[in-house]
Formats: C-alpha cells, structure tokens, sequence
C-alpha cells in the first residue's frame, strides 16, 4: 500500500476544516478554545502544533480508509502487477535519470502462453496454494514491486547500447512514415 495517502485531498480537507470550521483559532494565546476569530495573536509554538494534530489525524484516517477499502477497491497499479504476473512479464520504468522501478512479473505457473482453460486451472492452483511463489523470493513472497537506484555507468551503458539505437531506428521510422504521408498528401491535391 505505497501510495494510499493523497497529499492534494489532505491538503484540501485540511483547509476545509483549520478555515472553514475556524480550528486555526486554537493557536491563539487566548486560554479559551473557541473557533471564533479575537483580537489575540497567534502562538507560533501552538499553530505548529495545531497544524501538525490536523495533518497527521487527516492522513491517518484516510491511511485507515484506504486499508479497509483496498482488498474491495484495489489500486490501479496492484492490477497492473498482477496482469504482468500473468503474462510472466517484468519490467524496469525510470521516473529519473538513476531512479526508477522494477515490476517482477513472474508467473505462478511458469508461463504465460496457454489456452484460457489452462490459465484458469493455472489461477486455481495458486488460489490452493499449489503454485509457485510470484515474488522474488520465497522468503518474502508478495514482494514484485521495488524501487531501484542505478549507478551511473550502468545507465551510460544502457543509453549506449540500447536507448540510442532503438531511438535511430525510431527516427528512421518516422522520417520515412513522413515522407510516404506527404506523397500521399501530394497525391490526393
């Protein structure tokens, strides 16, 4: 559950309630807890306070929400995991330049090309427990997602023998696919 907690929503429900239910106003030096705006100033010591108690009980509620709704509602990406589980596909995304993902894609059965009746007697075999594990290991079997850090020779050599000429190719591609569109566009006038 990496990502269960919106910081947009627990900005936003945060504002709806330190201005709009006036709870800012406890951080006034006054002793009364009043939601009501005064005349005495704010305490430095307890608007940190108060904003900190509203944050943190925002986020541990919608932590909490999220738990007991995940196994109903599972996030788009435990899906996205689960079908390159199937498809016995990993895969490696970089979001930076040395940052990046890795998505474990291994099947349960030990492949993925097979007929729908297979899959689905493939699928109740890891339901019984009958399968291998998908994770990477067996100590810890439901981990297929983690975080990688790469170092930079071996992101220079990846952009060397890989990412460059899969981008010539690419560029090759598109300079033709352009070239027969504007024949055709030459044609038709």
């Amino acid at each position: 559950m990496s990502k269960s907690i919106s910081s947009e929503m627990i900005l936003l429900i945060f504002l709806v309630i330190a201005e709009g239910f006036g709870y800012r106003y406890y951080a006034t030096m006054e002793s009364s807890l009043t939601r009501e705006p005064s005349d005495s100033p704010e305490n430095y010591a307890l608007n940190f306070f108060v904003i900190t108690i509203l944050i943190f009980g925002i986020g541990g509620i919608q932590y909490i929400v999220s738990a007991v709704l995940s196994p109903m509602y599972p996030h788009d990406y435990t899906n996205f995991v689960d079908m390159c589980s199937m498809a016995n596909i990993s895969i490696i995304m970089f979001n930076e330049d040395l940052n990046g993902y890795y998505i474990h894609g291994k099947s349960a059965s030990g492949n993925s090309d097979v007929s729908s009746e297979k899959l689905r007697l493939n699928l109740e075999a890891e339901i019984q427990g009958n399968a291998t594990i998908r994770g990477i290991h067996p100590s810890i079997p439901e981990a297929q997602t983690f975080e990688i850090f790469l170092p930079n020779k071996m992101i220079d050599d990846y952009k060397k023998n890989f990412l460059t000429p899969v981008m010539i190719t690419l560029e090759k591609g598109n300079k033709e696919s352009e070239s027969k569109y504007n024949a055709v566009q030459r044609a038709i006038t």
